[in-house]
């Protein structure tokens, strides 16, 4: 009897040892059994289940594998995998939300005289285009650049984000959006905050200063699921919050949603409130971009690409 128990034991060790360790973006595991991986797809038995169904995910929700021999494998994500639209010419998008972590720079981009830039000059498609859609404050792709609190962004994340997402809509509602962008019939799909649930709280918090390229607003606006699959998505893109220089960088944007063409776009930067409470200190910022910046390019119809428009000194 014992030598049959060891006999069992011995294959159930080397049957556990054999399984296949998912790791996904979000953090969570999954041990399974692989059975192929293609382009586009991974598909796999559930661990235990060696006889059970195969069950598929998409490549881009996969962070990491690691073989049962041990090697490993870093999935890049699926930026490439979404960069196709089918023959009526609609995107083809991710079925869930991955971020692009080819996203954002560190460096020394700085703005000692100006207070914004444009960039792209299709602004002519937003005006004409009565059917906008605005999907609110993307979180997703935003660092705090804070040194002393770069051990807690899974905590701000989840204790502040929502509380300033209710602030920034305070302060910039819907209602007063349609009517500052002539806009009357723009309809308010904000589906794009949850989104953060999704980013590595480990890189929110960073110690130098972080922006994004004009060209990562195309991978960004790649990376959003949406319902709609045709008119013009607007979306404020909020990228760094510089606590350590007291203030903000952020893109409002807007991009063709069937072919996720980013039409135009302005970057903004704003200072900080001198009020050190959270109602006010990122949202007075987030107006001044909004209100004092954005709408100043947009209304006068600046279409400049890559100018920065001199206007005031930043602090």
């Amino acid at each position: 009897m014992n030598k049959i128990l060891i006999f069992f034991s011995i294959l159930l060790s080397q049957w556990v040892i054999a399984q296949d360790l998912v790791i996904f973006r979000d953090g969570t595991e999954l041990q399974v059994q692989l059975i192929e991986i293609n382009t586009q797809q991974i598909s796999y038995k559930k661990f235990g289940m060696p006889d059970g169904p195969t069950y598929t995910i998409e490549k881009g929700e996969v962070f990491m594998i690691k073989y049962a021999n041990g090697e490993k494998e870093v999935f890049e994500v699926g930026a490439k995998q979404a960069l196709s639209t089918n023959q009526n010419g609609i995107f083809q998008q991710n079925p869930t939300f991955v971020i692009d972590t080819t996203v954002g720079f560190f460096g020394d981009k700085t703005y000692p005289f100006g207070a914004l830039r444009i960039h792209y000059n299709k602004l002519d498609k937003v005006l004409i285009n009565d059917n906008i859609y605005y999907y609110g404050f993307d979180f997703a792709y935003l660092k705090i650049t804070n040194p002393d609190l770069k051990e807690h962004g899974k905590q701000i994340a989840e204790n502040y984000f929502p509380k300033l997402n209710s602030y920034f809509n305070k302060t910039l509602p819907v209602r007063n959006i349609r009517h500052w962008i002539r806009k009357p019939g723009l309809i308010s799909n904000q589906v794009l905050f949850e989104n953060f649930n999704k980013m590595n709280y480990e890189n929110l918090v960073v110690d130098k200063n972080y922006n994004i390229a004009p060209k990562d607003l195309e991978k960004i606006v790649k990376s959003y699921v949406l319902s709609e699959t045709s008119g013009v998505g607007m979306v404020i893109n909020l990228i760094n919050f510089n606590r350590k220089n007291g203030y903000i960088i952020m893109y409002v944007t807007f991009f063709d949603i069937a072919s996720r063409e980013v039409l135009y776009s302005v970057e903004s930067v704003g200072n900080t409130s001198k009020l050190n409470i959270l109602n006010y200190y990122y949202p007075s910022a987030v107006e001044t971009c909004f209100r004092n910046n954005f709408l100043l390019a947009y209304k006068r119809k600046w279409k400049s690409d890559e100018q920065i428009i001199l206007r005031r000194r930043m602090r």
